[in-house]
């Protein structure tokens, strides 16, 4: 199994609104990609220094499943239309997990 993990930073401009979109267009990758597995995200709750803004993270069944999830459409449409114009920072890393 593979675990994905996004964090990301945004842009001072980014509003509670945008951050909303996001929500919402991660929220509906499950029902659209089957190869998802566990999928949860959600804002950082700031307790510590040093923190990124947001948190994505993902299971996968196998590397094939994670390569589907990372080039599909819309998973690509939320990375690029919603997520992307109010993105300062990403870091990003995939594990095997048993």
């Amino acid at each position: 199994m593979i675990r994905h993990v996004a964090l990301f930073t945004f842009t001072e401009e980014v509003t509670d609104e945008d951050v909303r979109a996001i929500d919402a267009g991660l929220a509906a990758l499950p029902g659209l990609i089957d190869e998802i597995g566990n999928y949860s995200f959600g804002s950082d709750l700031k307790l510590g220094a040093g923190t990124y803004d947001y948190v994505v993270v993902g299971e996968f069944a196998s590397v094939e499943d994670y390569d589907t999830y990372s080039a599909h459409p819309e998973h690509v449409r939320v990375l690029t239309s919603i997520i992307k114009p109010v993105l300062k920072d990403v870091a990003r890393a995939q594990m095997e997990i048993s």
